[in-house]
């Protein structure tokens, strides 16, 4: 028998070699899976990290946006003393002439876990916006979240009044007094309250509207919030942080604003009525056609069997000569200012004594020209005003010898002020501005008072602001018009520490 044993051999080499390459391609492909394995968990871990530290970084951030919304609100002390006694520090490397940027690392309420945060804000006594950084690592991967903040004034509205009122259901000027919003009109009688971007009506005690005005909506009313987590501070009670105008600081402005047109005084601040008459109806000769900067009236009257009026129809020449008369009809010139009003009552004024006037009261008055009642987007603003005589602009008036801080361009001055005691409204009104009074308050239409003015019309463009209640009447036999509308920039910068301290909500987002 013939045997051939290297074909064996030569079969079991193939064999061997097949087995071999088909190890090597198991092992390739359990290698490979491997790697694929490895490659997702370590992706995957990498993932966590990144989402764990976005969490964190955004965690961060919304902590740092409340510690500087408390440092803001603060005011016992400065913005940057604030920020100092909350643990952050000055990074002098990264501030700048323009900007200031405070850092701290924040820990809490995290869990073995910190995050870096940087507060970039602008370098001014009174800022508006502010830039949020925090950063966040987790294993290898580091995250961040940017927050641009903007301080805004908490409670706007058309009408805000902050007294808690009574159980009044009525609409007309009893309601008011007892310190609601009674907003009363006649059908045929536009009447408007128009809260713009904000609520028409922000009121601690009720709001009473009378059923044949359609001009109010009810969702853009809020009312009865007294003793609720919703209650609007006291804005303007004197002598306490939340106080929005400091009248002393008015005042003082306007002792230090020359005004050669009144005779008696040579500054801003009349001591009477008359001489404000007087110098108003100069002023509406001059080129600027109105007196401007601050303007304090002392209003000393102390008769309380009749209302008191301010206006000159009755005898102009008792307050301005007959000699400028020709100049300056008082009917038609009325009275008007650039700038703010101030009427600084006598302590023998309570809250319902009142003095009106029936002339036009022209306070920063806007261009009126193209107003359509029935569209609030043809709502002009003759704010902020303009001067003519810079000297008398507030910013350009020193105040630091008396003992207060100077006015910025960033401040919000108010147009029309009165301390205790009631500015009554009966004629045209054209004023942009904040209208503002720790008393009560009475804006009526009464077209048929003293002299006609077909369709007149009262319009306030920006905010009314009261202590101790609202009465809102348009009952016009000259089928008149009237419109309360909310202007954002006549308030936007209430909330800053350039004014007196007050209560305010910080608006935040990414």
């Amino acid at each position: 028998m013939k045997t051939i044993p290297r074909k064996k051999s030569q079969e079991d080499g193939a064999a061997f070699i097949f087995y071999l390459v088909l190890m090597l391609v198991v092992i390739s492909m359990i290698a490979g899976v491997m790697t694929y394995v490895s490659g997702a968990v370590n992706l995957e871990h990498r993932r966590s990290d990144m989402v764990a530290a976005q969490e964190y970084a955004q965690g961060g951030a919304v902590v740092a946006c409340e510690e500087t919304s408390q440092a803001f609100k603060t005011t016992t002390a400065t913005l940057s003393a604030n920020l100092l006694a909350k643990g952050y520090s000055l990074d002098s490397t990264l501030s700048t002439g323009q900007t200031n940027v405070y850092k701290r690392t924040i820990s809490a309420p995290f869990s073995n876990q910190t995050v870096l945060a940087q507060l970039w804000i602008p370098n001014v006594s009174a800022p508006k916006t502010a830039k949020i950084v925090a950063v966040a690592k987790k294993g290898k991967i580091t995250q961040n979240a940017t927050v641009n903040l903007q301080m805004v004034w908490g409670y706007p509205a058309a009408i805000i009044s902050t007294n808690a009122g009574s159980n009044d259901t009525g609409y007309s000027s009893s309601a008011g007094k007892a310190g609601n919003v009674a907003i009363d009109g006649v059908t045929g009688r536009p009447l408007i309250v128009d809260g713009n971007v904000a609520k028409a009506v922000l009121a601690n005690g009720r709001v009473n509207i009378d059923p044949a005005i359609a001009a109010v909506p009810a969702t853009s009313v809020s009312s009865g919030t007294f003793g609720s987590a919703d209650e609007v501070p006291d804005y303007t009670a004197q002598g306490t942080d939340n106080s929005l105008f400091d009248f002393a600081r008015f005042t003082a402005v306007a002792d230090a604003t020359p005004n050669p047109l009144n005779t008696g005084v040579g500054t801003n601040h009349f001591t009477s009525l008359a001489s404000f008459l007087k110098a108003n109806a100069l002023a509406a000769a001059t080129p600027a056609g109105a007196l401007e900067g601050v303007i304090v009236v002392d209003v000393t009257s102390t008769s309380k069997t009749v209302d008191v009026g301010i206006d000159v129809l009755a005898d102009p020449a008792k307050y301005i000569g007959t000699a400028y008369l020709p100049a300056v009809n008082p009917k038609t010139k009325g009275i008007t200012v650039r700038g703010s009003l101030f009427f600084k009552f006598g302590s023998a004024y309570g809250p319902l004594d009142k003095i009106f006037n029936r002339m036009p009261m022209n306070i920063n008055p806007a261009n009126l020209s193209g107003l359509n009642a029935a569209s609030p987007t043809t709502y002009p603003s003759g704010y902020p005003a303009v001067y003519s005589d810079s000297t008398k602009n507030p910013v350009n008036v020193n105040i630091t010898s008396k003992g207060f801080t100077n006015f910025t361009a960033e401040d919000d001055l108010p147009a029309v002020m009165y301390s205790i005691g009631t500015v009554d409204m009966h004629g045209p009104v054209n004023i942009s501005g904040v209208v503002y009074t720790p008393s009560y308050s009475e804006l009526e239409n009464k077209g048929n008072e003293g002299f006609t003015v077909a369709n007149q019309l009262q319009y306030i463009k920006g905010s009314v602001i009261v202590g101790m209640g609202l009465y809102y009447q348009n009952t016009s036999t000259s089928t008149g018009t009237s419109i309360i509308s909310f202007d954002q920039r006549t308030v936007d910068s209430l909330a800053t520490l350039g004014n007196s301290g007050k209560t305010v909500k910080v608006a935040y987002w990414q």
